[in-house]
């Protein structure tokens, strides 16, 4: 499994002459075609009010595929289009197995299943939606329906993101946000905001070297990674159950089961750090077991020199504002320039830590809230983005 270059799309053709009885039949085609992205495409004969259904259905339908893989609360999900579309009688069964294909029967939850609870709540919603509307509902949905209150979660569980450009990305996250005592192996909302903010300012990072602190199950990185084409891009964390987790995203991201360990020289003075190492896309990326302390202790900043420090959700702990503010400043020091993706929980937690920041003698400058131009991005998430650099 890898960032897919080209996923599995769906033709839904209806023959000119079936007019009476027009079904919607869809086609598998290969991962590969040259068309990037998981993608609705409809071919419909008939009049344009109906091909303008067909196109409406086609944008609602990848929208509700891209919320329900990414894990997005059903309570935040706006089913209205897909469930007026879904209870049109004549297209309408044919439109809710189609909807199954792109959700629950997605390919990509074959391997890597969404959390077991997360697949019954929306389940359970589109039923309630369809039944609202006094759809006749498929078989299929009502039969899936009751397979999946009956099934528990797996060992694992993952989460997919459809990216605007097509890729595709696959994380493995804990079930609960508190997991072997450690929040690190969940996805938190400002790691969303930072990656929308890297691929805005992607000609900045292009062929540079950034080092994310607290990478956690490394969605952030796999995606710049992706999407930015840096030269060099260091994973890091310190947890042994996030660093377990993190290599193994990294590899279903990359579709290399083996670490190069001779793939980057350049990391070659803390290469007793790197857990793993190869190519994300065009980048050469390492995952390093890196404690904030022995970055300090060890002077290791010089060493890595990365051109960005990059960090997301890492301001929630007082205990360990002083630790990060003084290896924030060990980088500026080197020459590094700083962002940091900070979520508002409390005001005076964060003003806590900027103000730790402020006493190393360090300036911040908060940036432009990015638009969600490449991921998801809540309206009620408080995530702020700085720039942390020398005055």
């Amino acid at each position: 499994m890898r960032i897919f270059e080209g996923c599995v799309r769906h033709r839904f053709v209806i023959p000119v002459k079936q007019k009476e009885k027009q079904t919607l039949q869809p086609r598998q085609s290969s991962r590969h075609d040259t068309d990037a992205g998981f993608w609705l495409h409809y071919k419909l004969a008939g009049s344009p009010r109906e091909q303008l259904t067909a196109h409406k259905m086609s944008l609602a339908m990848r929208k509700m595929s891209q919320q329900f893989l990414s894990g997005v609360s059903v309570t935040k999900m706006d089913f209205t289009d897909v469930v007026y579309e879904l209870s049109n009688s004549t297209f309408g069964e044919s439109h809710q197995d189609a909807l199954l294909s792109l959700t629950i029967d997605h390919p990509l939850m074959k391997q890597y299943p969404l959390k077991t609870e997360y697949q019954q709540s929306f389940m359970r919603k589109l039923v309630k939606e369809l039944e609202a509307r006094g759809a006749e509902i498929s078989g299929n949905l009502y039969e899936r329906h009751i397979q999946i209150l009956q099934e528990v979660n797996g060992e694992k569980v993952y989460r997919h993101f459809l990216l605007d450009n097509g890729s595709v990305i696959s994380v493995r996250e804990s079930v609960s946000i508190v997991s072997n005592g450690t929040t690190g192996l969940y996805i938190w909302q400002a790691a969303h905001v930072l990656i929308n903010w890297c691929f805005k300012n992607a000609d900045m990072l292009k062929n540079s070297t950034v080092l994310e602190l607290g990478s956690g199950v490394g969605l952030c990185g796999i995606a710049v990674s992706h999407l930015c084409s840096a030269q060099r891009y260091i994973f890091s964390d310190c947890h042994p159950a996030v660093m377990n987790a993190l290599v193994e995203n990294v590899k279903i991201n990359s579709g290399a089961e083996y670490s190069d360990q001779d793939s980057d020289s350049h990391l070659s003075p803390f290469n007793e750090r790197v857990m793993w190492s190869g190519k994300l896309k065009e980048t050469k990326v390492a995952v390093a077991h890196l404690p904030w302390e022995d970055i300090i202790d060890e002077h290791l900043a010089p060493a890595i020199s990365p051109d960005f420090v990059i960090a997301s959700d890492v301001v929630y702990d007082p205990g360990l504002f002083g630790v990060l503010s003084r290896t924030i400043k060990e980088f500026i020091n080197t020459g590094s320039q700083v962002i940091l993706a900070c979520t508002e929980r409390n005001s005076g937690t964060l003003q806590e830590f900027l103000k730790k920041l402020e006493a190393l003698d360090l300036k911040l400058e908060e940036e432009d809230a990015p638009e969600p131009c490449i991921i998801p991005i809540c309206n009620e998430w408080l995530v702020k983005i700085y720039k942390v650099s020398k005055p």
